[in-house]
């Protein structure tokens, strides 16, 4: 429970447990908004919009890093060259 609890996934109440509205831990986003990324880019600029789409709906004013990106993507960049020219033209093209 407790890892839950800390990703947002359940509420500890006083005494209960409350599922969160699915609103608040999702990106929702328009079907033609993932149609075209689907036509358009490759999954792994898709796996960074989505994450830093999170990111922004949680914190205003967000800033990142492309280790913490490569990180959630799943792309270790230590002595990864092409791991980092990944992730940067992954955000370039975003």
């Amino acid at each position: 429970m407790a890892y839950l609890i800390e990703r947002g996934y359940v509420i500890e109440e006083e005494n209960r447990y409350v599922l969160p509205n699915i609103e608040d831990i999702y990106l929702l986003l328009p079907l033609e908004t993932i149609q075209f990324l689907i036509d358009t880019i490759k999954e792994c600029a898709i796996k960074v919009y989505i994450y830093l789409g999170q990111r922004w709906k949680y914190k205003n004013g967000y800033v990142f890093t492309q280790e913490e990106v490569a990180e959630h993507i799943g792309i270790k960049l230590a002595g990864n060259a092409r791991g980092r020219q990944l992730v940067r033209n992954a955000l370039d093209v975003l």
